[in-house]
């Protein structure tokens, strides 16, 4: 029952972050062509209401988000093909997701829902990882946008879907550009060269067919002989290391409890032996009483064999005294 509860949670779980992304992170999937209706309907609405009607402010100040957002969308029209992506990306993930709890639902074997939710969580992971990446680069885009009074120099770094893009705050970068634009250019950049140079130093994207290339020189270069040898040199260390540990934490174990034990035992042998003793001699049977006599002087014997036994394997030490001086004469060679 738990473990069915935990299987149909986990998809769940994983997808969370990505949809909390993108209810929490403040950017707008709205099309340009709904936005241009819209601002051409706020703008009508604001010729034919007098200056003075109550909230015309209200009105002016949204005609004015709503221009810069749609000349943000005219400007940076690639916006729309990386929405298109994420959009391939969460249609995977929902398919993935449509197969695991049909699985759920037929009651397949645990092995096929097992096997099954791991490309859940890989497209779960990507789509977080990617709706993360173009949310941080729209929002600081958008401001740098709005900052600079919407200029169409500005550029807008591709958003990476795979690799995580670094986080510039709006701090981060004017300093970066303050700093490309006196260390590197002598105070000759404009404040918007200087930020598009810092944009782009921020921008890490990736050369695929590099990647590939240099995967393929490290696998022909690399020598896979020493690294085994390495490897297995490695673990023969760790295996020898595991062995002492395990050695002398069954050394501690034993001479914590093996003096404690025997130590019980003899004391309940001892207990026993007196009591049995004297009801046979409170009822005349001498012979049982002696035959109880060598009996536990035998039980002491074989548990000084065993103490022995122990001590010979791993060297135990008992920190408690095991016998009265009367019994240490019976684990040698019996009573005399």
């Amino acid at each position: 029952m738990l473990f069915d509860v935990v299987m149909a949670c986990v998809p769940l779980v994983a997808v969370a972050p990505a949809v909390i992304g993108v209810a929490t992170g403040h950017t707008d999937f709205t099309a340009k062509g709904q936005l241009q209706r819209g601002l051409y309907r706020s703008l009508l609405l604001a010729e034919k209401l007098p200056a003075t009607t109550p909230g015309s402010a209200q009105i002016a100040a949204d005609i004015d988000r709503a221009t810069l957002a749609v000349a943000y969308r005219v400007q940076y029209p690639q916006r729309g093909a990386e929405i298109t992506r994420l959009a391939l990306v969460g249609l995977g993930l929902l398919t993935a997701l449509v197969v695991y709890y049909g699985l759920l639902w037929v009651d397949a074997w645990w092995v096929y829902q097992v096997l099954f939710a791991i490309p859940v969580l890989v497209m779960a992971a990507w789509l977080h990882r990617a709706v993360g990446n173009f949310i941080r680069n729209d929002g600081l885009t958008r401001a740098v946008f709005e900052y600079f009074g919407a200029p169409t120099e500005l550029i807008r770094p591709t958003t990476e879907l795979i690799t995580r893009s670094p986080t510039p705050t709006m701090a981060a970068v004017f300093e970066r550009a303050a700093e490309i634009r006196d260390r590197e250019h002598g105070g000759t950049l404009s404040s918007l060269d200087a930020v598009n140079a810092a944009l782009g130093s921020y921008h890490t994207s990736v050369d695929w067919r590099a990647l590939v290339g240099r995967i393929r020189r490290q696998l022909s270069t690399t020598d896979y002989r020493g690294h085994a040898e390495t490897a297995r040199a490695q673990a023969e260390n760790v295996a020898a290391q595991s062995f002492s540990v395990l050695s002398s934490g069954y050394d501690r174990a034993m001479q914590t409890l093996t003096g404690p034990v025997f130590a019980a035992r003899l004391s309940w042998l001892d207990t026993r032996e007196h009591d049995r003793i004297a009801k046979a001699e409170r009822a005349g049977d001498v012979y049982r009483a002696a035959w109880l006599a060598t009996h536990y002087r035998d039980e002491r014997s074989r548990m000084a064999g065993q103490l022995s036994w122990l001590r010979a394997q791993r060297n135990v030490r008992p920190r408690w005294p095991l016998h009265s001086e009367r019994d240490r004469t019976s684990f040698v060679g019996g009573d005399h």
